[in-house]
């Protein structure tokens, strides 16, 4: 098993449904430093304005909703 890498330029922001995160978007996202941690709030989070989770990190690639639904078991089950 991969150890979890800490210490990451990982921003997570909430959309509604069909919009895609701008650059802009993410400059006010929510700062984590923890990719697994990021997922998991992510997933578990219940919002009640119907917005959707996207993930950023290192400003390399980034997670959709659906990315972050299929990595939530994955990560879970590594606590």
């Amino acid at each position: 098993m991969t150890p979890a890498i800490h210490n990451r330029d990982v921003v997570l922001v909430w959309l509604p449904k069909g919009s895609e995160p701008t650059d802009e978007d993410y400059a006010k996202g929510e700062p984590w430093h923890d990719l697994d941690n990021a997922i998991i709030h992510a997933w578990e989070s219940v919002r009640q304005d119907g917005k959707v989770p996207w993930i950023r990190c290192d400003q390399k690639f980034v997670l959709l909703p659906g990315d972050i639904a299929a990595a939530y078991p994955d990560v879970k089950g590594k606590g």
